[in-house]
């Protein structure tokens, strides 16, 4: 779904997307050159194997001079740029209620589907250098976190 909608997004706005799966972690650091060398200048990475890899993502995307964002906030000071998505730290509070509420008794069916209610957006400024980025301080201001 999140793949769908940046294509959707990208194609508004006329810019070229291409939804590049990784088969496993050594496939990281090729897939990014591969892209840099297709005039990819930018990648919007998700999922649990990248977030496991956090430190090779951040390396690949910067030895490829790739700004690349994602929704998980833990992975910036590795090397990506930036991200923007739900805290995880208040997803992973919110989870303890839900299991709380489950250990005692109610039904997991009985419990309403919640969203996230704090959206959470970190740039990291060493990536932005060594991408020779120039981050609009609107957006700085804006951000819940500037790494330096």
């Amino acid at each position: 779904m999140l793949m769908a909608s940046a294509g959707t997004a990208a194609q508004a706005l006329g810019i070229a997307f291409a939804d590049v799966p990784v088969a496993g972690p050594d496939s990281i650091d090729p897939t990014f050159a591969r892209l840099a060398t297709e005039g990819f200048g930018a990648a919007l990475v998700g999922g649990s194997m990248f977030f496991n890899e956090r430190a090779r993502v951040g390396r690949a995307a910067l030895n490829s001079k790739m700004a690349t964002m994602s929704f998980i906030a833990e992975m910036v000071p590795y090397g990506l740029l930036m991200t923007y998505g739900p805290d995880f730290v208040e997803f992973f509070r919110l989870s303890a209620g839900l299991a709380d509420k489950i250990l005692k008794g109610t039904r997991p069916a009985e419990i309403p589907a919640e969203q996230p209610t704090r959206i959470k957006q970190v740039i990291n400024l060493k990536a932005a250098r060594a991408l020779n980025l120039t981050m609009p301080a609107s957006l700085l201001i804006a951000s819940d976190v500037v790494l330096d």
